[in-house]
């Protein structure tokens, strides 16, 4: 169990505060990339097909793809995937939540930013209103912020796992949810938040070396996952799951592997006609990205400089920096993070050869989201030991004044971009620290109860 592993009450009020913040931050829908997600998951959930015209208004007539008259979500399947029970309890609370607003008044929860609400408006003829999917904006959000709670608490998992003190891990951890794109993207229904989940479990779970079959084949679906999450993911799964894992465990890895990858091709059949198909190969609006020669045809130094943060203000450097300090960890790195290192770097430069490396017009680094724990393994040995230790000199301000200034510069801008004001969802954010504090604190006090208990037995029996 992830908690288990983290160990620490201190990892409960992490998760708890950390979803209140992130929850009053959300805005619902934001944008034609979260509504896609959406309105696949729509489609599977409440009609069983990848086929989504009836929500087609959703993607705001920009991220869709179009095959024999029908409408589809250009997006890789896996963020729809696993939004499809939060989806199918938002419908079923859209009705509900859209009266309970009528009668007091006032929305419960806004369904989406105002970019959205004005171009959802302006693109379509007569899209439904927005407030009757009250619900499924709401669980859509609560969706998200747990998928990165998740990954969060399976990257303190990961780097306590490599020999990290817990303290280090925690302050690590509390640092990439506020001051990185983690958090940005765990407020919002991108495939980034999904991604990183699933590889902060890959990483986990790749790390213990006595790993039993049963986790074995754990791993390969956290794997095949992330792989139908965000496809170019492939490289450094397979890569480093292989350099990390001993032959005798690749049977059970790919067995875990073979389900998330099935389900997406008969998904790919189904909507394009072939298992090799994808949404994007027939994109609706963007010309370019029905290939991949053209998808990929960037200047990769270009894209390199974009993503660091030398291009546009889109970068690491310029939006980050705190967390790019995380680089100077890896002088020191293990051989296993080394691996792992390896096995990312034909994936960067890969997305460095995206054509909009800058993620479109979210104007920022959001495609290197996935590959945010490794970054967060170099900071946890080279930064978080100054912080805790807390002395005043030349050493550590710097450090604090980055940090301030990440935490600013990265929520300032994702806010300003959908028109939101910062904390403007605070019911919601309380709502959450409380349940999720609460949760949280229950499973570590009965695994504290439990251990108790075994502790003494034992003494009993001695």
């Amino acid at each position: 169990m992830l908690l288990v592993r983290a160990r620490g009450l201190a990892v409960v009020v992490l998760l708890g505060l950390v979803a209140g913040l992130w929850g009053m931050q959300a805005t619902g829908l934001v944008s034609s990339n979260d509504g896609s997600h959406v309105a696949l998951a729509r489609a599977l959930a409440l009609r069983q097909s990848p086929v989504i015209d009836p929500d087609i208004d959703l993607t705001l007539w920009v991220d869709y793809a179009e095959r024999a008259g029908h409408y589809y979500s250009d997006r890789p399947p896996g963020t729809a995937l696993l939004a499809v029970g939060a989806v199918a309890v938002g419908h079923a609370l859209d009705e509900p939540l859209l009266a309970w607003s009528r009668s007091r008044r006032a929305l419960l929860f806004v369904p989406a930013s105002p970019p959205f609400v004005r171009t959802y408006g302006r693109r379509s003829a007569d899209p439904p209103p927005l407030r009757e999917r009250l619900g499924t904006a709401w669980a859509v959000t609560l969706q998200a912020i747990s998928v990165g709670l998740v990954g969060l608490a399976a990257l303190v998992a990961w780097l306590c796992e490599r020999g990290h003190r817990r303290r280090e891990a925690i302050v690590t951890a509390a640092v990439f949810a506020g001051a990185s794109l983690w958090g940005v993207y765990a407020t919002t229904l991108f495939a980034h938040g999904s991604a990183a989940m699933w590889v902060g479990l890959v990483l986990w779970l790749s790390c213990n070396q006595r790993l039993r079959p049963t986790m074995a084949v754990a791993l390969g679906l956290c794997g095949g996952m992330a792989m139908v999450t965000e496809y170019t993911l492939v490289i450094p799964i397979v890569i480093g799951v292989a350099l990390s894992q001993p032959v005798r465990r690749w049977g059970w890895v790919s067995a875990g592997a073979v389900g998330p990858i099935a389900g997406a091709a008969i998904y790919h059949y189904a909507a394009f006609g072939s298992p090799w198909s994808i949404g994007y190969a027939h994109h609706g609006e963007f010309g370019f990205a029905r290939e991949l020669s053209t998808t990929f045809s960037g200047d990769p130094l270009v894209g390199l400089g974009t993503l660091m943060g030398l291009h546009r203000g889109a970068g690491l450097l310029a939006q980050s920096p705190v967390i790019l300090l995380g680089v100077l960890g890896w002088r020191r790195a293990d051989p296993a993070l080394r691996r792992w290192l390896w096995a990312f770097s034909p994936w960067l430069v890969l997305i460095a050869c995206h054509r909009t490396p800058f993620g479109g017009g979210t104007v920022d680094h959001r495609y290197l989201v996935p590959a945010l724990p490794l970054l967060a393994a170099g900071w946890a040995r080279s930064v978080a030991p100054r912080l805790i230790r807390w002395r005043f000199g030349w050493s550590t301000l710097p450090i604090v004044g980055l940090l301030a200034w990440s935490v600013y510069r990265t929520w300032s801008r994702f806010l300003a971009w959908h028109e939101a004001a910062a904390f403007g969802s605070w019911r919601l954010g309380v709502s959450l620290a409380l349940a999720v504090g609460g949760l949280a604190a229950g499973l570590w006090f009965a695994w504290w109860l439990a251990r108790a208990v075994a502790t003494t037995r034992g003494g009993a029996r001695a």
